[in-house]
């Protein structure tokens, strides 16, 4: 049981440095130049290839045997709901918003990314991550075994240390906008008291 959940851990690492490995601008570049493809088309094959990639993991994760941490409580369920049902809500309004042009299913690519300071990203500089995050703490809750706590440490630890490099990114990109926005914004969780202000 021991060596499945760390082929699982590996499944996971691996998973995560493909995914940011071919989204990263030097690899779609370099790769729709040599191979002559849109960036539309290199989207879509990256989009197809993420989502199978993650099913197999999915598949694998749900198929080996784990340990049960505990049992369900009330108490536990309903903190279950209450981190899943606004996890699910935040990341599908970001997906909505952003998987036209993201996913390369977008016939006009837009013409230079806009900083996003308005919806979800008032609140939150990341809320798909915050969705994320929260999603996956709540499932946790809901499914307590070892295997899922796996799935959970590495995918949590990829977030945030991702967020961290695009905080860069976005530094670099934008500037003093994005620092302004830095000091306006939290990283994740909104502050109340700066929203009812």
């Amino acid at each position: 049981m021991v060596a499945q959940h760390f082929i699982l851990f590996i499944l996971w690492i691996m998973y995560g440095f493909l995914h940011s490995w071919l989204a990263a601008p030097r690899i779609k570049r370099a790769t729709t130049l040599n191979l002559r493809i849109s960036e539309r088309s290199y989207r879509m094959v990256y989009n197809v290839f993420a989502l199978l990639s993650l099913v197999a993991v999915l598949w694998y994760q749900f198929t080996i045997p784990g340990y049960r941490f505990f049992n369900h409580t009330s108490a536990t369920l309903v903190l279950a709901l209450v981190l899943i049902v606004p996890g699910i809500l935040i990341m599908a309004l970001t997906i909505i918003k952003y998987f036209p042009i993201h996913s390369g299913l977008a016939r006009q690519p837009a013409a230079k990314e806009k900083l996003q300071t308005s919806g979800l990203h008032k609140y939150s500089r990341h809320p798909l991550y915050l969705g994320t995050i929260s999603f996956l703490l709540g499932l946790f809750l809901l499914f307590p075994t070892s295997v899922h706590l796996v799935a959970v440490l590495v995918i949590v630890a990829y977030t945030l240390a991702g967020t961290f490099l695009e905080e860069k990114k976005l530094v670099m990109e934008f500037g003093d906008q994005y620092i302004e926005y830095q000091q306006r914004v939290p990283m994740f969780l909104p502050s109340f008291r700066k929203v009812v202000k």
